[in-house]
């Protein structure tokens, strides 16, 4: 009987063993388990903080760029202010506004001139008060009418640019790229068409035909002085 007690005894304490060790691996593993716990909170924590720092930062830099932004609206409204103060002096001592002050050369003649259907022609570099006319062979000339095919012709090395119905003045002769030695045709040779001519001395000189008919093709001229 005494035999038998023991062995219980001995098997109790044999299961207290097994279950006290088996506690104790649970019991680690579940340290272990908090503790990677704690470090992914930590690491966790460590990431949100510099999350924040980075925020904070960015927030920072984005009131430094508005405080700058409103300088710099600050400094072009007073320059702005400066320039229009300036501007109104300037206005003030030439007496007009800067867009009024004509830029064109001074002109070197002006009048009317018939050119004649007998090869008549003229010189557009003249400064005579009144266009004389010529014949066709003569030196120095830029234009000559002739009633055989009613063309306006062009004498090299002089250009014409013919322009319709746009008004012709010195800047859209001087600016147009439109020049040729072709001749005007008697179909374009109308009552209020415009041309430019590029003179055999390097002018420019605007064309307007006022009128044409059986005795000689009209012609207003106007010639500038080089620029």
């Amino acid at each position: 009987m005494r035999d038998e007690s023991g062995k219980w005894i001995q098997w109790v304490a044999t299961g207290l063993g097994v279950i006290v060790i088996v506690l104790g691996w649970v019991i680690k593993d579940k340290s272990d388990d908090a503790s990677r716990l704690q470090t992914q909170l930590t690491e966790r924590n460590q990431t949100v903080q510099q999350r924040d720092d980075t925020i904070a930062g960015q927030r920072t830099t984005i009131d430094d760029l508005k405080n700058q932004v409103g300088d710099l609206t600050t400094r072009v409204s007073s320059l702005t202010a400066a320039n229009e103060t300036l501007q109104a002096q300037v206005d003030a001592v030439v007496g007009t506004a800067p867009e009024s002050i004509s830029m064109d050369p001074a002109i070197r003649h002006t009048g009317q001139a018939v050119l004649r259907p007998d090869n008549s022609g003229l010189d557009l570099d003249v400064k005579e008060s009144i266009y004389g006319w010529n014949p066709l062979l003569q030196e120095a000339q830029d234009i000559a009418y002739t009633n055989v095919d009613g063309d306006l012709r062009i004498a090299s090395p002089a250009k014409i640019a013919y322009l319709g119905n746009t008004v012709a003045d010195y800047k859209s002769c001087s600016s147009t790229r439109t020049y040729t030695f072709n001749y005007v045709k008697a179909a374009d040779l109308a009552t209020g068409a415009w041309m430019c001519v590029y003179t055999s001395d390097g002018r420019y000189s605007v064309l307007r035909v006022y009128g044409r008919d059986n005795t000689g093709l009209g012609l207003e001229i106007t010639t500038y002085e080089k620029a």
